[in-house]
């Protein structure tokens, strides 16, 4: 039940910056799609300007949304 309400929620932020945090790293960038299972981020980094992240929704440890994307 939670899973859908989180897969709900966070769909309702596409298109938003997001900071997810993951057991072993923390991905930063625009949330640009969720469908099913996974959540799809395009990171935002100075070394690779479009590395897109697919994270399984189970896998979310945290989210992050700064207030400026609010």
């Amino acid at each position: 039940m939670f899973q859908a309400l989180f897969s709900a929620e966070l769909a309702r932020r596409v298109g938003t910056m997001v900071e997810i945090g993951v057991a072993d790293r923390v991905v930063e960038g625009v949330l640009a799609s969720v469908s099913g299972e996974l959540a799809l981020v395009v990171e935002t980094t100075s070394y690779t300007p479009s590395l897109t992240s697919a994270i399984p929704l189970s896998a979310i440890v945290y989210v992050r949304i700064p207030a400026t994307a609010a």
